[in-house]
This record gives structure tokens, C-alpha cells and sequence, in this order.
């Protein structure tokens, strides 16, 4: 039997050393999402816009690169905030493309808590160019229903980014 040549130890070993770097990596990553969001939510409460718009930029970045299921949430409070703190600036643009973008990862997105009606009315403007609904009717009542590849009910009224969408519907 011949050994393994040079190469293919060294090859071998980057490929182990790679993947036992990408969930440290991840981690650190998301632990910097945190320390970002906090920061930002500190200062976003006490109205320290500049201060928070940054943080919120960096901990964007990072989710952008790094979306999962896990972490959409963050994302979209992190949209959601950074919208918020832009028009708190002046910034109506940078605030609308925040809320669009809001919108285009959770479509059924509601606003709550004590909010400016001018934000609010901001926000709903940019539901109204981005969202649209569709009601889903499938027969027989036992069909899987898969818009996008998610799950959706089978019989219901669906917030959806306006665009080409797939469904699909098994039994």
C-alpha cells in the first residue's frame, strides 16, 4: 500500500482545520451581532441616533453575509431599529430602504410600541409598494401547501413581497 503523498496529507488537513474553524467562526460572529444590536438598543433608547446607526450597520453587515433561520429575527429588529434611528436623523431615504428591506424578509411585519405617526406612516408607504397579499385556497383541505419553499396554510390570506413567487401543494 502506497502512503499518502505530501499533498494530499496537507490538502486533508486544511479541509479539517476549515471546518472545525467555520462553527468558531459563526459563533464569534453572531456573539459580535449581540454585542452590536445591545450597543445599538442602548443607544437608540436613550436617542443617541448617530451612535446607534453605526453599530446597527456593522451587526447588518454581518447578518447579511450570515443568514440562517436562527438569525432572521435579529436582522429584521436590526432593520427595523436602524429604519427608525434614520428618520430620528433626517434620513427619510435611508429610512424607507430600511423599512423595504424590513419588509422583503418578514412580509407579515407589524410596527408596536410608541411610534412617531410619521414613521408609521413612512413604514405602511413602503408596505404599500413592496407587500401584496394572496389568498391560498386548496382542495382537498389535506394538501401540503409550500409557497417559496415554506409551509403556508392551506386556506388562508398570505402577506407576500410583491414578485414571482413559487407554490407548490402536495398530497
Amino acid at each position: 500500500m502506497r502512503a499518502p503523498s505530501r499533498f494530499a496529507v496537507s490538502a486533508a488537513l486544511l479541509v479539517a482545520l476549515l471546518a472545525g474553524a467555520r462553527p468558531v467562526r459563526a459563533q464569534n460572529d453572531l456573539a459580535e451581532v449581540q454585542v452590536q444590536v445591545a450597543e445599538a438598543r442602548r443607544h437608540f433608547e436613550a436617542l443617541e441616533y448617530e451612535q446607534a446607526v453605526p453599530a446597527l450597520d456593522r451587526a447588518i453587515a454581518i447578518l447579511g453575509v450570515r443568514r440562517t433561520d436562527d438569525t432572521r429575527r435579529i436582522l429584521a429588529d436590526a432593520y427595523e431599529m436602524r429604519a427608525r434611528a434614520r428618520f430620528g436623523l433626517g434620513d427619510q431615504t435611508g429610512s424607507r430602504d430600511d423599512f423595504v428591506s424590513l419588509l422583503k424578509l418578514d412580509p407579515g411585519r407589524r410596527l408596536s410600541g410608541q411610534i412617531s405617526p410619521r414613521v408609521v406612516a413612512l413604514f405602511e408607504d413602503a408596505q404599500k409598494a413592496t407587500i401584496t397579499t394572496v389568498t391560498l385556497t386548496v382542495t382537498p383541505a389535506n394538501a401540503e401547501a409550500m409557497l417559496d419553499g415554506a409551509p403556508v396554510a392551506g386556506n388562508a390570506t398570505v402577506p407576500i413581497v410583491v414578485g414571482d413567487h413559487t407554490l407548490t401543494a402536495t398530497r
